[in-house]
């Protein structure tokens, strides 16, 4: 999860750069050298460091990649966002950050959680804070670097803005040794990635490679607790995910989630998913979506998964008749099933597969990103989220994906094998179509 994480840290960056680069290309601004003194501020616990070149990025990568490409969807996408732009001023540029200097992303520990931020060089500090004031987002800045830092739902935000000012406030002397994130336009980018107590596999290796016809990655992790492989899997379909390690953060959020309707479910150590939609019924409280998924799940102590949807207060809110072995709301059905005191299943089937895991799988995450955007049932619903810029970015992407394959599996005790696909049809740019998800979905909502 951190690692996904990172990724999307650096992929909002990356967006907020293509923007910018269509509107000073469009405008006719000059490029200028600036100074870098934003890693003086990198805190000393930091990891996971990424640097982005903001200059080169704008000045040299991005005229590369959107010019000579000539893809047309991509140039008439960049048009209708300068054109919308100029309708209404462009709030995205009014942050006070000066794009033609490095970009530092950045992970570090607070009370035991990671935190994710971002260390910026700034031209105008009242518009970087009139911004994230208005974003409502931790933020700190010493006159000439801010820092950003992405909220934790388990550490109280006053914690965040104290470390966000310690941060700003605090220069370290020797520069540290930061990874490129251009590199990765390029084709290679090498991550040496540290993780922390509360994960099985905690440290991460790995190199991300960007060719014409996909992303692969490839890397090896170190094991430093006992993981159990003999829980079994779902027979994979649809999109699947299985995992063997679940860190507490997890546990924690869904928790805090089921604490309105007074139930503690214990740790999760074992968790494997199949999903192959949503489908969309009447309801009495409206429209509802109900997940077509198999899951299986395996807890740390007895938990009882009849028990939990006999919650008084959770078939009020969700308001589900309970039957011998499902729930129904008006006539679709869940099936449940208690497999072992400390295993159940939740599903549209009634008879899941369960396969052993042979391949000595610690995650898996592989399959059809297509039944993320599949509705079911819809109608009126399904025309509504087609208006959404995520929705519909989300499904234009996974129409060209034809292999999605992730996989962490034990080598030996101490050691872990890592690999992963992300292919695309015959002629599809992998790069264009990543910057045309991420334009649609974050930058024109």
């Amino acid at each position: 999860m951190q690692i996904r994480q990172t990724l999307a840290l650096f992929s909002s960056v990356f967006v907020l750069l293509v923007a910018l680069w269509a509107l000073f290309f469009t405008t006719e601004l000059f490029q200028v050298e600036k100074s870098n003194a934003n890693w003086q501020y990198l805190p000393l616990n930091a990891s996971k460091v990424v640097r982005i070149d903001g200059n080169k990025l704008i000045n040299k990568t991005l005229f590369s990649v959107l010019l000579e490409a000539n893809d047309q969807e991509m140039m008439n996408l960049i048009k209708k966002i300068i054109a919308e732009r100029k309708e209404k001023k462009p709030e995205f540029i009014n942050d006070g950050i000066d794009v033609h200097s490095d970009v530092i992303l950045f992970e570090e520990i607070i009370q035991e959680k990671a935190v994710q931020g971002m260390l910026v060089n700034l031209f105008n500090t009242k518009k970087f804070d009139a911004y994230f004031n208005q974003k409502e987002i931790i933020h700190a800045n010493n006159g000439l670097v801010g820092v950003i830092l992405f909220k934790n739902e388990s550490i109280d935000p006053k914690v965040l803005q104290k470390s966000a000012n310690e941060i700003v406030n605090t220069q370290r002397d020797t520069k540290p040794k930061i990874s490129d994130a251009d590199e990765l336009l390029n084709g290679t980018l090498n991550f040496n990635t540290t993780k922390y107590q509360e994960y099985s596999v905690n440290r991460l290796d790995f190199t991300i490679k960007m060719l014409k016809d996909g992303i692969f990655l490839n890397g090896s992790g170190r094991v430093t607790k006992k993981i159990n492989l003999n829980a079994p899997m779902l027979a994979p379909k649809g999109l699947h995910v299985s995992s063997a390690a679940v860190p507490s953060w997890l546990n924690d959020t869904l928790n805090n989630k089921l604490t309105e309707f007074e139930i503690k479910l214990p740790d999760i150590k074992n968790v494997s998913l199949n999903l192959m939609g949503t489908k969309v019924i009447n309801h009495s409280t409206g429209f509802i979506a109900i997940p077509q998924m198999e899951l299986y799940i395996r807890t740390a102590s007895n938990f009882s998964v009849r028990a939990f949807f006999q919650n008084t207060l959770l078939k009020e809110k969700l308001d589900y008749e309970l039957g011998t072995n499902y729930i129904s709301f008006q006539n679709e059905k869940v099936y449940f099933k208690q497999l072992s005191p400390t295993s159940f299943y939740i599903g549209k089937s009634e008879k899941p597969v369960l396969i052993k895991n042979q391949s000595k799988t610690i995650f898996n995450l592989k399959g059809d990103l297509s039944v993320l955007t599949h509705v079911e049932g819809g109608g009126m619903m399904t025309a509504i989220l087609e208006m959404i810029p995520v929705y519909s970015a989300t499904k234009h992407l996974s129409n060209n994906i034809t292999t999605l394959n992730v996989e962490l599996t034990l080598e030996k005790e101490d050691k872990a094998k890592f690999l992963g696909e992300l292919s695309f049809k015959e002629g599809i740019s992998p790069l264009n179509e990543i910057m045309k998800f991420l334009l649609v979905s974050q930058i024109t909502n």
